[in-house]
């Protein structure tokens, strides 16, 4: 069988979720990201901060990654704390912590199993629910489906998604604590063009998760990702994660 690929996967999942939603993509918009879905790889960096630019005191990670025009990908997250490296070949996914290298399903099985998840990484993952990561194509696609309307024009749009649609949607807002009740998030989405081509977007969160008193928290965080080298990417393995991929 042919390798996955999550390139070709990313132009499927764009072309179903413009036309499932009732907003009206603007068509340069639309070609942006559907050429960053079908480029031959691209490299990108996520961060976070505050909603006014401020660093974060604590929480949020960084993201550093690359993606070739296999759809091998190697993504680096970051936190104060630890690093956590993902390798995504095929439909093998492999994840790099200080205690060596795991295959998904290892990693998820030791999480249930009760021995300590690496530090930084996400309260999906460390509840033993890691999955595939997802691209930057693909989770603009579909914050760009989600959203009430697109507004703007030439290199810049802008979009609100609803508090009903961000849980699982929006970065850093899986479906854990609150999200299926209490909270409530609002995104605001922008995405910015250079030469036709997704240079930025950024998704700023704003509204209440449940605090551990129960009463309502603020949040208002910024994440920024930043698209390069589009076209012009190549990926290199750990040598560490490719044993555990080969074998």
């Amino acid at each position: 069988m042919a390798p996955f690929s999550r390139s070709a996967f990313s132009v499927l999942v764009f072309a179903w979720t413009c036309a499932s939603t009732s907003a009206s993509v603007p068509e340069p918009l639309q070609k942006a990201v559907a050429a960053l879905a079908s480029a031959p790889g691209y490299t990108w960096t996520s961060t976070v901060t505050g909603g006014d630019g401020s660093p974060l005191r604590f929480g949020g990670a960084n993201v550093k990654g690359k993606v070739d025009a296999e759809g091998t990908a190697v993504i680096v997250t970051e936190t104060r704390q630890t690093s956590l490296t993902t390798v995504v070949r095929g439909e093998t996914v492999v994840l790099g912590t200080q205690d060596g290298w795991f295959i998904l399903e290892e990693f998820r099985a030791r999480v249930r199993g009760g021995q300590p998840g690496p530090a930084g990484v996400g309260s999906r993952a460390r509840g033993g629910e890691a999955g595939s990561p997802t691209l930057p194509a693909e989770d603009l696609a579909r914050m760009i489906a989600a959203a009430d309307s697109l507004e703007g024009g030439g290199d810049s749009w802008t979009g609100t998604i609803p508090a009903d649609k961000t849980a699982g949607l929006v970065p850093g807002l899986g479906r854990g604590r609150g999200m299926a009740g209490e909270a409530r998030i609002e995104a605001t989405l922008a995405v910015h063009l250079v030469d036709a081509a997704v240079k930025r977007y950024t998704i700023r969160t704003t509204g209440t998760l449940p605090g551990r008193d129960g009463d309502p928290q603020p949040i208002d965080l910024l994440t920024t990702v930043e698209i390069d080298a589009i076209g012009a990417t190549t990926v290199e393995i750990p040598p560490a994660a490719a044993a555990r991929l080969d074998g």
